[in-house]
């Protein structure tokens, strides 16, 4: 969305993949001061779990499908909803 590029639901999946990491970790998975260097920053940056919170590596891997950056190869609603956990 912030590329103005076309989208579908897995946009939400990307939201909820956020949430979801800024309720385990107490942070944004990704910030920075402007729209043009925060998708520099994810489009340039490997996701980075901090290691003082102990979470699951099955829970990361989740996190991480969430928040794939190519949007068809990100987890779909239906395989997150069929997600072990």
């Amino acid at each position: 969305m912030l590329k103005g590029l076309i989208y579908d639901i897995r946009a939400d999946i990307w939201s909820l993949g956020v949430i979801l990491y800024e309720m385990l970790y107490g942070m944004c998975p990704y910030e920075e001061s402007t729209i043009p260097k925060l998708v520099s920053l994810i489009d340039n940056t490997i996701l980075r779990f901090p290691s003082d919170v102990p979470v699951s590596e099955n829970l990361k891997v989740l996190i991480k499908r969430m928040l794939t950056i190519k949007y068809r190869e990100r987890i779909t609603p239906q395989e997150f909803i069929r997600y072990p956990l």
